[in-house]
């Protein structure tokens, strides 16, 4: 059991890593690495969404994975109703958030059957690419907040991933994942869809946008 409650809690490891590393810098040095840090957040939301679209197509006649769309859809718009006036580093906050919760739900999965060394390769790949996640949104955070509170939001950020973990790990027996999974996938899809694409409107410069593709091939090859 404590192997268990260590590989759950890695990921979050991995975020709270990338939120110490992010609050290293100075406000002055951040400021002019915004662009920047916008880039590697579209890459990183870019390669999990097509991950999930390609998970997506499996139900695809599923009208479930409709449903799921249209929560997500639903929840994003309430979500940018609540933060009217959202600055670049509460949209990241939010965007790492909102896709922590499906990696926590990968990784319950993967810890609620019998541990395999390629269950093993999926945790090591959520945790190393949370690093990344935590330090955007830590240094994002440096533009407005002092260094703890910035750290506290990258690390917050990836707490929401072991929650997941703990209710997909203790209810696996009671609930039916093939039944909710569809719903699952779907709200994923559209609620990252529509995060990703409020931070690739803020991508403006050619050079951006291919850092932006780069990240994304680099983390889809990350997350297989």
């Amino acid at each position: 059991m404590a192997n268990i409650v260590l590989l759950s809690l890695l990921p979050l490891a991995g975020t709270t890593l990338g939120a110490y590393l992010g609050v290293l810098k100075s406000k002055t040095q951040v400021d002019n690495q915004e662009e920047t840090l916008v880039a590697i957040a579209t890459g990183i939301l870019g390669a999990i969404c097509i991950n999930l679209c390609v998970e997506a197509f499996a139900y695809v006649r599923d009208i479930k994975l409709l449903v799921g769309i249209m929560i997500g859809f639903a929840f994003t718009f309430l979500m940018d109703k609540i933060t009217v006036q959202e600055t670049i580093h509460s949209q990241l906050f939010w965007a790492m958030l909102i896709h922590n919760i499906p990696e926590g739900i990968i990784v319950g999965i993967a810890l609620a059957g019998e541990i395999t060394v390629p269950k093993l390769g999926i945790i090591a790949s959520v945790s190393l690419q949370n690093v990344p996640d935590g330090l955007v949104v830590s240094m994002a955070a440096l533009t407005k907040h002092g260094k703890f509170k910035s750290f506290l939001l990258g690390f917050l950020s990836g707490v929401v991933e072991p929650i997941a973990v703990a209710i997909i790990f203790f209810f696996m027996r009671t609930i039916n994942l093939e039944m909710v999974e569809p719903i699952f996938v779907g709200f994923s899809v559209s609620s990252i869809l529509m995060i990703e694409w409020d931070l690739f409107k803020s991508c403006h410069k050619w050079k951006i946008l291919v850092v932006s593709l780069a990240f994304t091939l680099f983390f889809n090859g990350i997350l297989g």
